[in-house]
Protein backbone atom coordinates (compact mmCIF):
# COMPACT_ATOMS: atom_id res chain seq x y z
CA UNK A 1 0.00 0.00 0.00
CA UNK A 2 2.81 2.33 0.94
CA UNK A 3 4.11 1.90 -2.73
CA UNK A 4 0.74 2.43 -4.10
CA UNK A 5 0.24 5.45 -2.24
CA UNK A 6 3.84 6.81 -3.37
CA UNK A 7 2.91 6.71 -7.19
CA UNK A 8 -0.68 8.11 -6.44
CA UNK A 9 0.51 11.26 -4.89
CA UNK A 10 3.48 11.68 -6.59
CA UNK A 11 2.68 11.09 -10.35
CA UNK A 12 6.20 12.58 -11.76
CA UNK A 13 7.86 9.60 -9.81
CA UNK A 14 5.43 7.57 -12.51
CA UNK A 15 6.52 9.48 -15.04
CA UNK A 16 10.46 8.79 -14.46
CA UNK A 17 10.15 5.17 -14.72
CA UNK A 18 10.78 4.99 -17.81
CA UNK A 19 13.68 5.61 -17.91
CA UNK A 20 14.46 3.81 -14.72
CA UNK A 21 12.77 0.72 -16.76
CA UNK A 22 15.62 1.35 -19.08
CA UNK A 23 18.28 1.30 -16.68
CA UNK A 24 17.29 -1.20 -15.38
CA UNK A 25 16.53 -4.03 -18.42
CA UNK A 26 20.24 -1.95 -19.77
CA UNK A 27 22.17 -3.49 -16.50
CA UNK A 28 20.48 -7.06 -17.17
CA UNK A 29 21.80 -6.86 -20.91
CA UNK A 30 25.17 -5.93 -19.69
CA UNK A 31 25.55 -9.13 -18.12
CA UNK A 32 24.59 -11.14 -20.88
CA UNK A 33 28.22 -10.89 -23.07
CA UNK A 34 30.33 -11.61 -19.84
CA UNK A 35 28.34 -14.76 -18.43
CA UNK A 36 28.19 -16.30 -22.19
CA UNK A 37 31.63 -15.66 -22.73
CA UNK A 38 32.58 -16.81 -19.57
CA UNK A 39 35.69 -14.06 -19.44
CA UNK A 40 35.28 -10.49 -19.65
CA UNK A 41 35.68 -9.88 -23.85
CA UNK A 42 36.44 -6.17 -23.91
CA UNK A 43 37.04 -3.12 -21.61
CA UNK A 44 34.90 -1.25 -19.80
CA UNK A 45 32.62 -5.06 -19.85
CA UNK A 46 31.89 -6.13 -16.37
CA UNK A 47 33.50 -9.70 -15.51
CA UNK A 48 31.74 -12.38 -14.62
CA UNK A 49 32.16 -11.93 -11.02
CA UNK A 50 30.81 -9.04 -10.73
CA UNK A 51 28.00 -9.77 -12.78
CA UNK A 52 27.23 -12.66 -9.79
CA UNK A 53 27.17 -10.47 -7.66
CA UNK A 54 25.09 -7.71 -9.20
CA UNK A 55 22.42 -9.73 -10.74
CA UNK A 56 20.48 -11.16 -7.11
CA UNK A 57 20.04 -7.33 -6.34
CA UNK A 58 18.91 -6.57 -9.77
CA UNK A 59 16.48 -9.89 -10.19
CA UNK A 60 15.58 -8.95 -6.57
CA UNK A 61 14.10 -5.79 -7.67
CA UNK A 62 12.78 -6.96 -10.34
CA UNK A 63 10.61 -9.52 -8.81
CA UNK A 64 9.69 -7.05 -6.37
CA UNK A 65 7.92 -4.76 -8.87
CA UNK A 66 5.52 -7.47 -9.96
CA UNK A 67 4.64 -7.95 -6.22
CA UNK A 68 4.15 -4.30 -4.85
CA UNK A 69 4.29 -1.85 -7.53
CA UNK A 70 0.91 -0.27 -8.90
CA UNK A 71 -0.28 -2.60 -12.47
CA UNK A 72 0.40 0.40 -14.41
CA UNK A 73 3.49 0.50 -13.41
CA UNK A 74 4.38 -3.62 -14.00
CA UNK A 75 2.92 -2.68 -17.42
CA UNK A 76 5.63 0.14 -18.24
CA UNK A 77 8.08 -2.66 -17.42
CA UNK A 78 6.41 -5.51 -19.51
CA UNK A 79 6.19 -2.91 -22.37
CA UNK A 80 10.09 -1.72 -22.23
CA UNK A 81 12.85 -2.99 -24.13
CA UNK A 82 16.44 -2.11 -25.31
CA UNK A 83 16.84 0.26 -28.31
CA UNK A 84 19.02 -2.86 -29.60
CA UNK A 85 20.00 -6.51 -28.75
CA UNK A 86 23.30 -7.59 -28.56
CA UNK A 87 23.96 -8.26 -32.63
CA UNK A 88 22.31 -4.43 -33.39
CA UNK A 89 18.79 -5.71 -34.45
CA UNK A 90 15.46 -4.09 -33.21
CA UNK A 91 14.26 -3.75 -29.35
CA UNK A 92 14.79 -6.78 -26.79
CA UNK A 93 11.97 -7.40 -24.94
CA UNK A 94 12.05 -8.07 -21.23
CA UNK A 95 11.60 -12.00 -21.70
CA UNK A 96 13.99 -12.66 -24.66
CA UNK A 97 16.51 -10.97 -22.67
CA UNK A 98 15.84 -13.45 -19.42
CA UNK A 99 15.70 -16.23 -22.08
CA UNK A 100 19.70 -15.16 -23.07
CA UNK A 101 20.66 -14.32 -19.43
CA UNK A 102 19.76 -17.84 -18.44
CA UNK A 103 21.67 -19.25 -21.60
CA UNK A 104 24.70 -17.49 -20.61
CA UNK A 105 24.04 -18.93 -16.77
CA UNK A 106 24.17 -22.44 -18.21
CA UNK A 107 26.88 -22.35 -19.78
CA UNK A 108 28.77 -20.82 -16.99
CA UNK A 109 27.28 -23.49 -14.73
CA UNK A 110 28.73 -26.64 -16.62
CA UNK A 111 31.92 -24.57 -16.64
CA UNK A 112 32.22 -24.08 -13.08
CA UNK A 113 33.40 -25.35 -9.65
CA UNK A 114 31.42 -26.53 -6.86
CA UNK A 115 32.21 -23.36 -4.98
CA UNK A 116 30.76 -21.16 -7.41
CA UNK A 117 27.54 -23.45 -8.65
CA UNK A 118 25.49 -22.51 -4.99
CA UNK A 119 25.72 -19.00 -6.70
CA UNK A 120 24.82 -19.76 -10.15
CA UNK A 121 21.89 -22.13 -9.29
CA UNK A 122 20.47 -19.20 -6.75
CA UNK A 123 20.41 -16.76 -9.35
CA UNK A 124 19.09 -18.90 -11.82
CA UNK A 125 16.35 -20.08 -9.68
CA UNK A 126 15.52 -15.94 -9.11
CA UNK A 127 15.70 -15.60 -12.94
CA UNK A 128 13.03 -18.36 -13.39
CA UNK A 129 11.01 -16.62 -11.25
CA UNK A 130 10.98 -13.61 -12.79
CA UNK A 131 10.45 -14.83 -16.15
CA UNK A 132 7.08 -16.83 -15.00
CA UNK A 133 6.12 -13.25 -13.46
CA UNK A 134 6.60 -12.47 -17.09
CA UNK A 135 4.38 -14.90 -18.58
CA UNK A 136 2.01 -15.22 -15.87
CA UNK A 137 1.25 -10.89 -16.14
CA UNK A 138 1.14 -10.88 -20.01
CA UNK A 139 -0.53 -14.58 -20.65
CA UNK A 140 -2.84 -14.82 -17.11
CA UNK A 141 -6.65 -15.92 -17.66
CA UNK A 142 -7.91 -12.13 -17.80
CA UNK A 143 -6.62 -11.57 -21.15
CA UNK A 144 -9.66 -14.62 -22.04
CA UNK A 145 -8.56 -18.14 -23.16
CA UNK A 146 -6.29 -17.36 -25.84
CA UNK A 147 -3.77 -16.03 -23.71
CA UNK A 148 -3.06 -19.85 -22.91
CA UNK A 149 -2.37 -20.78 -26.45
CA UNK A 150 -0.47 -17.66 -26.33
CA UNK A 151 2.10 -19.08 -23.23
CA UNK A 152 1.68 -22.93 -25.50
CA UNK A 153 3.18 -21.35 -28.20
CA UNK A 154 5.99 -19.37 -26.33
CA UNK A 155 7.30 -22.22 -24.78
CA UNK A 156 7.23 -24.69 -27.73
CA UNK A 157 9.14 -21.86 -29.52
CA UNK A 158 11.99 -22.91 -27.18
CA UNK A 159 11.50 -26.07 -26.62
CA UNK A 160 15.10 -26.91 -27.72
CA UNK A 161 16.00 -25.32 -24.35
CA UNK A 162 15.15 -28.17 -22.54
CA UNK A 163 17.18 -26.78 -19.46
CA UNK A 164 15.55 -23.38 -19.44
CA UNK A 165 11.75 -25.50 -19.62
CA UNK A 166 12.60 -27.37 -16.34
CA UNK A 167 14.48 -24.88 -14.77
CA UNK A 168 10.69 -22.49 -15.09
CA UNK A 169 8.67 -26.20 -14.19
CA UNK A 170 10.51 -25.66 -11.10
CA UNK A 171 10.87 -22.80 -10.50
CA UNK A 172 7.08 -20.68 -10.94
CA UNK A 173 5.14 -21.66 -13.61
CA UNK A 174 3.50 -24.07 -11.69
CA UNK A 175 2.06 -20.92 -10.00
CA UNK A 176 1.07 -19.66 -13.22
CA UNK A 177 -0.93 -23.44 -14.22
CA UNK A 178 -2.57 -22.73 -10.95
CA UNK A 179 -3.83 -19.74 -11.69
CA UNK A 180 -5.35 -21.16 -14.70
CA UNK A 181 -6.71 -24.18 -13.21
CA UNK A 182 -8.53 -21.74 -11.08
CA UNK A 183 -9.89 -19.97 -13.90
CA UNK A 184 -11.67 -22.57 -15.22
CA UNK A 185 -10.73 -21.93 -19.02
CA UNK A 186 -8.59 -24.89 -19.36
CA UNK A 187 -9.28 -28.57 -18.99
CA UNK A 188 -6.73 -31.28 -18.31
CA UNK A 189 -5.98 -32.45 -21.51
CA UNK A 190 -4.50 -28.28 -22.40
CA UNK A 191 -2.89 -29.14 -19.04
CA UNK A 192 -1.18 -32.01 -19.44
CA UNK A 193 0.10 -31.06 -23.41
CA UNK A 194 1.50 -27.86 -20.93
CA UNK A 195 3.02 -30.81 -19.25
CA UNK A 196 4.66 -32.43 -21.84
CA UNK A 197 5.93 -29.39 -23.35
CA UNK A 198 7.72 -28.66 -20.38
CA UNK A 199 9.61 -32.33 -19.41
CA UNK A 200 7.65 -32.86 -16.43
CA UNK A 201 4.49 -32.77 -14.12
CA UNK A 202 4.10 -28.98 -13.05
CA UNK A 203 1.27 -29.43 -10.63
CA UNK A 204 0.09 -33.56 -8.99
CA UNK A 205 -2.95 -34.58 -10.19
CA UNK A 206 -4.45 -33.95 -6.85
CA UNK A 207 -3.03 -30.11 -6.85
CA UNK A 208 -4.98 -29.52 -9.91
CA UNK A 209 -8.26 -30.91 -8.45
CA UNK A 210 -8.12 -28.81 -5.37
CA UNK A 211 -6.71 -26.00 -7.03
CA UNK A 212 -10.00 -26.05 -9.78
CA UNK A 213 -12.33 -26.97 -6.97
CA UNK A 214 -11.14 -23.36 -5.02
CA UNK A 215 -11.41 -21.26 -8.02
CA UNK A 216 -15.27 -22.76 -8.56
CA UNK A 217 -15.82 -21.77 -5.66
CA UNK A 218 -14.62 -18.05 -5.39
CA UNK A 219 -16.33 -17.99 -9.01
CA UNK A 220 -19.77 -19.21 -7.48
CA UNK A 221 -22.75 -16.35 -7.61
CA UNK A 222 -24.08 -15.02 -4.71
CA UNK A 223 -27.29 -17.20 -3.96
CA UNK A 224 -31.06 -15.26 -3.89
CA UNK A 225 -32.73 -14.15 -0.83
CA UNK A 226 -33.89 -17.74 0.90
CA UNK A 227 -30.26 -18.82 0.51
CA UNK A 228 -28.11 -19.57 3.48
CA UNK A 229 -26.57 -16.62 5.35
CA UNK A 230 -23.59 -15.08 3.48
CA UNK A 231 -19.81 -15.67 4.40
CA UNK A 232 -20.18 -11.68 6.60
CA UNK A 233 -22.22 -13.22 8.64
CA UNK A 234 -20.10 -15.84 9.77
CA UNK A 235 -16.24 -14.29 9.07
CA UNK A 236 -14.43 -16.78 11.75
CA UNK A 237 -15.73 -19.98 10.32
CA UNK A 238 -15.69 -18.73 6.80
CA UNK A 239 -11.97 -17.13 7.01
CA UNK A 240 -10.42 -20.29 9.24
CA UNK A 241 -11.76 -22.90 6.45
CA UNK A 242 -10.44 -20.83 4.10
CA UNK A 243 -7.12 -20.53 5.88
CA UNK A 244 -6.94 -24.50 6.26
CA UNK A 245 -7.64 -24.94 2.64
CA UNK A 246 -4.99 -22.50 1.35
CA UNK A 247 -2.53 -23.91 4.08
CA UNK A 248 -3.46 -27.86 1.99
CA UNK A 249 -3.01 -25.65 -0.52
CA UNK A 250 0.20 -24.96 -0.24
CA UNK A 251 1.75 -28.05 1.59
CA UNK A 252 0.43 -29.64 -1.82
CA UNK A 253 3.11 -28.22 -3.62
CA UNK A 254 5.94 -27.44 -0.64
CA UNK A 255 5.69 -30.61 0.83
CA UNK A 256 4.60 -32.29 4.33
CA UNK A 257 7.67 -30.48 6.32
CA UNK A 258 6.48 -27.25 5.70
CA UNK A 259 4.01 -26.64 9.56
CA UNK A 260 0.45 -25.56 9.28
CA UNK A 261 1.47 -22.57 12.06
CA UNK A 262 4.44 -21.47 9.28
CA UNK A 263 2.32 -21.42 6.52
CA UNK A 264 -0.46 -19.67 8.43
CA UNK A 265 1.86 -17.00 9.29
CA UNK A 266 2.83 -16.83 5.23
CA UNK A 267 -0.40 -16.98 4.73
CA UNK A 268 -1.03 -13.85 6.90
CA UNK A 269 1.91 -11.89 5.79
CA UNK A 270 1.51 -12.37 1.91
CA UNK A 271 -2.67 -11.67 2.41
CA UNK A 272 -3.64 -14.78 1.64
CA UNK A 273 -2.01 -15.50 -1.70
CA UNK A 274 -1.32 -19.03 -1.91
CA UNK A 275 0.83 -18.38 -5.80
CA UNK A 276 3.00 -15.76 -3.64
CA UNK A 277 3.83 -17.76 -0.61
CA UNK A 278 4.32 -20.98 -3.00
CA UNK A 279 6.69 -18.65 -5.01
CA UNK A 280 8.66 -16.82 -1.87
CA UNK A 281 8.80 -20.61 -0.26
CA UNK A 282 10.39 -21.95 -3.21
CA UNK A 283 12.86 -19.28 -4.55
CA UNK A 284 13.97 -18.49 -0.56
CA UNK A 285 12.55 -15.05 -0.41
CA UNK A 286 10.73 -14.72 2.85
CA UNK A 287 11.19 -11.61 4.62
CA UNK A 288 13.13 -11.76 7.99
CA UNK A 289 10.03 -12.63 10.24
CA UNK A 290 9.34 -15.75 8.37
CA UNK A 291 12.50 -17.09 7.25
CA UNK A 292 13.69 -17.52 11.15
CA UNK A 293 10.50 -19.69 11.87
CA UNK A 294 10.59 -23.34 12.12
CA UNK A 295 9.34 -24.26 8.97
CA UNK A 296 7.61 -27.22 10.97
CA UNK A 297 5.89 -25.06 13.49
CA UNK A 298 2.32 -26.46 14.14
CA UNK A 299 -0.88 -24.36 14.62
CA UNK A 300 -0.60 -25.26 18.07
CA UNK A 301 2.54 -24.17 18.47
CA UNK A 302 2.20 -21.18 17.50
CA UNK A 303 -0.91 -20.04 19.12
CA UNK A 304 1.26 -20.60 22.12
CA UNK A 305 3.81 -18.37 21.04
CA UNK A 306 1.23 -15.47 19.59
CA UNK A 307 -0.87 -15.42 22.97
CA UNK A 308 2.21 -15.19 24.89
CA UNK A 309 3.58 -12.44 22.91
CA UNK A 310 0.84 -10.04 24.09
CA UNK A 311 1.36 -10.74 27.58
CA UNK A 312 5.60 -10.05 27.35
CA UNK A 313 6.19 -6.90 30.17
CA UNK A 314 7.88 -5.00 26.77
CA UNK A 315 4.81 -5.28 25.33
CA UNK A 316 3.17 -3.19 27.75
CA UNK A 317 3.42 -0.30 25.80
CA UNK A 318 0.68 -1.85 22.86
CA UNK A 319 -2.61 -0.51 22.48
CA UNK A 320 -5.46 -2.49 23.24
CA UNK A 321 -6.31 -2.61 20.08
CA UNK A 322 -3.22 -3.84 19.12
CA UNK A 323 -3.54 -6.59 21.78
CA UNK A 324 -6.83 -7.31 20.77
CA UNK A 325 -5.20 -7.80 17.29
CA UNK A 326 -2.87 -10.13 18.28
CA UNK A 327 -5.18 -12.28 20.57
CA UNK A 328 -7.45 -12.05 17.54
CA UNK A 329 -4.63 -13.69 15.40
CA UNK A 330 -4.17 -16.45 18.19
CA UNK A 331 -8.08 -16.94 18.09
CA UNK A 332 -8.13 -17.52 14.08
CA UNK A 333 -5.44 -19.88 14.66
CA UNK A 334 -7.56 -21.72 16.86
CA UNK A 335 -9.78 -22.35 14.38
CA UNK A 336 -7.97 -23.48 11.89
CA UNK A 337 -6.31 -26.05 14.18
CA UNK A 338 -10.43 -27.16 15.36
CA UNK A 339 -10.85 -27.57 11.21
CA UNK A 340 -7.71 -29.31 10.97
CA UNK A 341 -8.78 -31.57 13.58
CA UNK A 342 -12.40 -32.29 12.65
CA UNK A 343 -10.89 -32.86 9.17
Amino acid sequence: RIVHSVFTYQPLFKEEFDSVVEHMLDGLLQCCSPLQSGARAKEGELSVEECLTFLPDILSCFNAMFCFFPEDCVEKLMKGGLGADMDGNASLPMADLMVILHEGLSLLRSQSDDARLQLIDGITKMLCRLLCCVLGFRMAPRHGADAFGDLLEWLKERSERSTLLMDLSRNGLENVAMEWIASGLVDDAQLDYLDEICGAPLLPKEARQSRRRAGVAKQTPAAGAGAAPSSSSRPAASSSSSDAAKIKEVREVVGPDYGEGFLLQCLLHYGGSVPTVVGAILDGTLPPQLSALPIGLSIRDEIAAVSAEAEKPEQSKLSSADKQWIMGQAGRMGAVDRDEDEG
